[in-house]
């Protein structure tokens, strides 16, 4: 038998709701925020991924440079 009256489960059980509740809505935001951040990482990598190839297109014209001098 349970110590509780009713409104007091009824109570009980209506806190433990508003928790989940609040726990579900900061884990969505929570997914939203990552989401959101992995977005930013993916546009970095993407820059940084398109610099280094415009390095290395520049490095490899000016060996062609080098060893068209080399061969005049």
């Amino acid at each position: 038998m349970s110590d509780y009256t009713p409104e007091q489960e009824l109570a009980s059980r209506k806190q433990f709701l508003r928790y989940i509740e609040e726990s579900v809505h900061d884990a969505r935001y929570n997914v939203e925020f990552l989401r959101k951040k992995l977005a930013e990482a993916e546009a970095d990598y993407d820059d940084k991924v398109r610099g280094m190839a415009r390095q290395l297109s520049l490095i490899c014209r000016l060996e062609e440079q080098i060893a068209e001098k080399e061969d005049e």
